[in-house]
Parts: C-alpha cells; sequence; structure tokens
C-alpha cells in the first residue's frame, strides 16, 4: 500500500504543493501545484517580541490552540472588494484536490517568526534547562513562560549550540481545522512542521556526499524572500538574516553575493567550497550568475533527486526546481527513520492530540498495557485449558472403548458365574442323592429281572419306611407270577395277595423287602 506525504510551502501570497507516494524504496511525485492565496497569512514585517508580547494566550474552544477570528485578522480581511472568496476556500480546495485519504501533511514555518543564534559556551546537560536558558536569552527583558515546544538546539562538534525559537501562530493549521469543520470531512493529518532551514539540511544530507570539512552555502529563492545558510559537512554552522526580496527583484542575485562575500570577508565563514541553489533558479538562471563570479565553486542546482517523477510528471520537469522546499518537505514526512540530525519537528502537543486517532494519556497506555497482559494470560491459559481437555477426551475415549470391553468380559463372566451356579446346584443334588438312590439299586435291578423272566407287570407303589426296608404294590395277571416273583426278589416277603372287585382281571401283589444297604464309596473303590 503506498504511503502519501503532501508538502506545503508556505511562500508570500503562495503555496507551493507536492504530493510524493511510497511504496517501498521508491518514492515518485504524483502533483505539482501552487494556489495562490487572497491575503497573505502573516504579517511578514512583525518581528518576533512585538508579536511575542501583543498575541493572546489560547482559550477554551479555540481551533488547535489559536483564535480562529485572530488567525483570520493575521490572514486579513478576506471580504476584499469584487471578491467574496478567502484563503479558506483556498485551503478546502487543497484539501479536495491534493489530500487523498490518509495523506500526511507538513509545512514550514514562518521565516517571520522564527530566530536562530549560536551559542558558543554551554555546560547544562538537562534538556528543559538548556531550553529555558534558550528562551531567556532571546527575551531577557521577558518573565513569560518558556514555549518548549517552540524552542529546540542541535549540539554542533565544537561543544556549541544552534538554537532556534519560533513565535509562528500556525494560521495554516487553524484553517485546515476550520475547512475539515465546515466541510464535514476527517481532519488533515498534520505530521510535520519545520523550518526551511533544517528541511533542506535534511535532504542535503540524504542527496549529497560533502567532506566533513568543506563549507557550503545553501541559498534559498522564493517569491517573496531569500535565505542564505551555511554548512560545515552536514552542520548547520550559520543562519543570515532572511533578505525580504524574492524572485521577482533583479538585484537579488547581487544582495546574495554581496552576503557571501561579507560572511568571508569578516571571518563568519573561513572558506567556501560549495553553493547548493534552491527554487527559482530558471528565472534567475543563479548558476550562471554565480558560475561568472565563483568559478573555483562547485555550483549545484538542487533537485530533490531522491525523488523520480511520476508517469504524468513530464509536464512539470521544468519547474521541479521551484517546488524544491515543498518536495523536500514531503521526503521528510516519508522518512520513518531519519538518520540526519535534523530530525526536528515544530508540531505542537495540542495539534498532534487532535490529529491522532490513537492518542492515549499515560493511565490509558497503563490500560492498555493491563488489557494486553490480560489477554495474553487468557490466551495462554485457554491454549493450556484446550490442550488438558483434549488430553482428558482422549483419555475418556480410551476409557470408554475399555469399559465397552469391560463390560462384554464382565457379561461372559456373569454367564459364567451362572453356569457354576447351575453345576453347583446339580453336584450338590447329585451329592445328595448319591447315597439315597445307590442303596435301593440291587432291588430295583431284582424287579427288572423278574419282569423280565415271570413276564410284564406293573408297580404301581414304592414306599421306603425304614432305610433298609422297602414295600412294593404290583399288579399281576395270574397266582403263578406271584410265586415266581419272589424267587427273584431276595429277602422278600409276600404278605398279601387280593383282587380288586373294580379290577378282578389283575391281582393285587404287596412285596415287603429287605434291603443290603452298600455304601457306594466302597462300592466305587472295589
Amino acid at each position: 500500500m503506498k504511503k502519501r506525504a503532501l508538502g506545503i510551502f508556505i511562500d508570500d501570497y503562495q503555496l507551493k504543493t507536492a504530493l510524493l507516494a511510497s511504496n517501498g524504496k521508491e518514492i515518485e511525485v504524483e502533483a505539482l501545484e501552487t494556489f495562490q492565496l487572497y491575503e497573505q497569512l502573516e504579517e511578514r514585517d512583525k518581528n518576533l517580541e512585538t508579536e511575542k508580547h501583543n498575541k493572546s494566550q489560547a482559550i477554551e474552544g479555540q481551533v488547535f490552540g489559536i483564535d480562529v477570528e485572530n488567525a483570520r485578522n493575521l490572514e486579513g480581511d478576506s471580504d476584499t472588494v469584487g471578491s467574496n472568496k478567502s484563503n479558506i476556500d483556498i485551503v478546502i480546495d487543497i484539501i479536495n484536490r491534493m489530500i487523498p485519504k490518509g495523506t500526511k501533511v507538513g509545512f514550514n514555518l514562518s521565516n517571520s517568526f522564527t530566530l536562530y543564534k549560536k551559542i558558543s559556551d554551554s555546560t547544562e546537560t538537562n534538556k528543559k534547562k538548556i531550553k529555558q536558558a534558550i528562551w531567556k536569552d532571546f527575551y531577557e527583558n521577558s518573565d513569560s513562560d518558556t514555549k518548549f515546544e517552540n524552542v529546540k538546539y542541535l549540539k554542533q562538534e565544537n561543544g556549541s549550540l544552534l538554537t532556534v525559537v519560533h513565535d509562528d501562530p500556525l494560521v495554516l493549521a487553524a484553517l485546515f481545522d476550520e475547512a475539515c469543520t465546515l466541510t464535514r470531512t476527517t481532519p488533515v493529518r498534520l505530521t510535520l512542521i519545520d523550518t526551511v532551514e533544517f528541511v533542506l539540511a535534511h535532504e542535503i544530507c540524504k542527496n549529497y556526499e560533502f567532506d566533513s570539512d568543506s563549507h557550503t552555502a545553501v541559498m534559498v529563492f522564493a517569491e517573496g524572500f531569500t535565505k542564505i545558510f551555511f554548512m560545515r559537512g552536514k552542520e548547520i554552522i550559520s543562519v543570515l538574516p532572511t533578505i525580504h526580496e524574492g524572485a521577482d527583484s533583479e538585484t537579488v542575485c547581487d544582495t546574495a553575493f554581496s552576503k557571501i562575500l561579507f560572511e568571508l570577508d569578516s571571518g563568519n565563514i573561513s572558506s567556501l567550497n560549495n553553493i547548493v541553489l534552491v527554487g527559482e533558479n530558471i528565472r534567475l538562471d543563479s548558476d550562471v550568475y554565480f558560475k561568472k563570479r565563483l568559478p573555483e565553486l562547485n555550483i549545484i542546482r538542487f533537485d530533490a533527486a531522491r525523488a523520480a517523477h511520476g508517469m504524468n510528471m513530464e509536464q512539470y520537469a521544468p519547474q521541479m526546481e521551484s517546488y524544491g522546499i515543498a518536495i523536500a518537505l514531503a521526503l521528510k514526512i516519508i522518512d520513518d527513520k531519519q538518520t540526519t540530525p535534523y530530525n526536528q519537528n515544530f508540531l505542537p502537543a495540542r495539534i498532534k492530540d487532535k490529529t491522532s486517532i490513537y492518542k492515549v494519556s499515560w493511565h490509558g497506555l497503563l490500560l492498555l498495557a493491563f488489557l494486553f497482559v490480560s489477554a495474553f494470560f487468557i490466551t495462554t491459559k485457554s491454549i493450556n485449558n484446550n490442550i488438558t481437555i483434549k488430553s482428558a477426551t482422549a483419555q475418556s475415549a480410551y476409557l470408554d472403548n475399555e469399559l465397552k470391553d469391560l463390560k462384554s468380559v464382565a457379561h461372559q463372566v456373569d454367564s459364567l458365574r451362572n453356569e457354576i451356579k447351575e453345576l453347583k446346584k446339580s453336584t450338590a443334588l447329585i451329592d445328595s442323592m448319591t447315597k439315597e438312590t445307590v442303596r435301593w439299586t440291587s432291588t430295583i435291578e431284582a424287579f427288572s429281572r423278574a419282569y423280565q423272566e415271570i413276564g410284564p407287570f406293573s408297580i404301581t407303589k414304592i414306599e421306603t419306611p425304614l432305610q433298609d426296608h422297602m414295600v412294593v404294590e404290583l399288579k399281576m395277571k395270574d397266582r403263578a407270577q406271584v410265586a415266581k416273583l419272589e424267587r427273584f426278589v431276595d429277602s422278600s416277603i409276600i404278605p398279601s395277595i387280593y383282587t380288586a372287585e373294580e379290577n378282578p382281571d389283575f391281582i393285587n401283589v404287596k412285596v415287603d423287602c429287605q434291603v443290603k444297604i452298600v455304601d457306594p464309596e466302597k462300592k466305587d473303590s472295589k
């Protein structure tokens, strides 16, 4: 997904905009456009001290901490003769045409409200105390509180400090907020507010490899002003006051040349090796001018080479140099990890809080940390519980299978127990019957032989009144069988023989037998 950044260079009555897109390491220019303001965003001739004492404090309900009415007064009366439009219409046009969804935006501080100063001796190490000392150094006669976010400083190799203080009312930020309120659109994502010097120095460090002891003069030719600052290697060592002559002036190159000669003659700059020309170089032919007067120097026209031209940018190729500062602003926004010394940002916390979706206070961060730890703990616990549940489920399934097998075995065991029980009953019955039944065996066998020898008869009743005594009642056809029966049954006596009236065809015989008791165990042993 492409990351987009819009750099806005505030140049007198113009806003020069450059929309860049980054896709990995490749950066391309998608659009360049200049918007003409109806009124200046600030009164250029105001000095820092005067603005410091006259500016009122921000009150509740102000946009970005700036009074919108005051911002409008600073930009001028919008109800000009012959026009009903104002700068807010220009800002709305910029939002609609140059700021796609998700684009980060940055612009430069006004030169009129920005001052540089070099402090040679600084032994203080506490950043807050350093900023307080810088503020007091700029405002010796003021008792106002230090605006820490308006103070920046860079430590030089020799131990000195290059300090910057601004009191810019940031009118453009207020106009962006008002425009978004009027159009009911998502607030513009302001992520960078920086000085022209820091932005260009950052990009020069990215584009050029100057020796650490070489001296470079950077000249910015804009529509409404000209700026000159000097670098040694990658360090800004001096920033000259703004020249209030722009590219429309025929003598601006002469003025800039005289400033450089003065710095060299006065000894403020020991030598000069390079000149980097930024801005309206084509209109001024500034490179030709300085090559004629300083032929021994390396004259470079700044072109922000890191940003390649997009597919539809051929028409803008001749104008690319004039958008150098706007492109440099967008490039600094795109640089996530800034490795140069100029990773400064003058974006106030109040604006950052309003445009940041994810702004939270310290207790919010604490709650987020607690939420993260809780979520991590719950997730870990849930994973461990899931592992335990899966293990228990597998064990339960295994035990269920084992239980099914055991139920089958238990059923078989119960069946065998029932069979054993029945066998035990049968065995007990047999054991109980053995001694009682074996004793009558010989007598019964005798009656069986008699049945075969003397002819058929029927036994109607058998009684055993005593253990060695049996009484048998029979029915026979004739008396001859009775005599023969007595011979077959040993120790038997026939006490009665009679014929029943109801059945005269049969003879009822009663036989009293003396039974010989035989121990079955002894019989088996034989």
